[in-house]
């Protein structure tokens, strides 16, 4: 009898660990993200994204610490304590658009990057991104687009320009003058 308790008791640990698909009823998930991040002077780490629902935000996580490394995967939670600081609602985007943007980041995770490249010194670092999530271990994983300023890299396969394109004729950022790819 005991032996069959623990079995249960296992059973349900296991359960809960594998249950932890992030809970969107709050916060629809993340697709896509412009981030500016420069330590070298003033401290600053700022930018925007847009979730599946098609709302656009600015968010600005400067007074806080940088972190240590990027990551190669987030929890939403994870991903909602940078994006959700000092956050601003801009604009809801049309949503037909952004269903066809949406529909181009699978081949865009799958393009190959060009090598990075010190391009300027301190100028910061302007990164342009989407987001796959992977359901089975409730992570997103983010797919860089574009880098410019400080780290120059690029993703080659054509869905990633067309995302970057779509992101940049937003109009939400300037360019890193000088500092660009190619």
């Amino acid at each position: 009898m005991k032996q069959k308790v623990a079995a249960l008791l296992l059973i349900g640990v296991a359960a809960c660990a594998t249950a932890s698909e992030p809970d969107f009823q709050d916060e629809a998930p993340v697709l896509l993200e412009i981030e500016y991040a420069n330590w070298a002077w003033i401290p600053t780490w700022k930018g925007y994204y847009i979730d599946s629902g098609g709302a656009l935000y600015s968010w600005d996580a400067s007074d806080r610490d940088p972190p240590s490394q990027q990551r190669s995967e987030l929890t939403h939670a994870e991903l909602m304590q940078k994006l959700t600081t000092k956050r601003e609602k801009l604009r809801d985007l049309s949503k037909d658009e952004l269903s066809d943007i949406a529909n181009r980041i699978p081949a865009a995770a799958a393009g190959a990057l060009t090598e990075p490249i010190g391009r300027c010194a301190d100028a910061g670092t302007l990164v342009f991104r989407a987001y796959t999530f992977d359901s089975q271990r409730a992570v997103f994983k983010p797919v860089l687009l574009r880098s410019e300023g400080d780290l120059i890299r690029e993703n080659t396969s054509g869905a990633a320009r067309a995302i970057y394109e779509y992101l940049d004729d937003l109009d939400l950022v300037q360019h890193i003058s000088g500092c660009q790819p190619g």
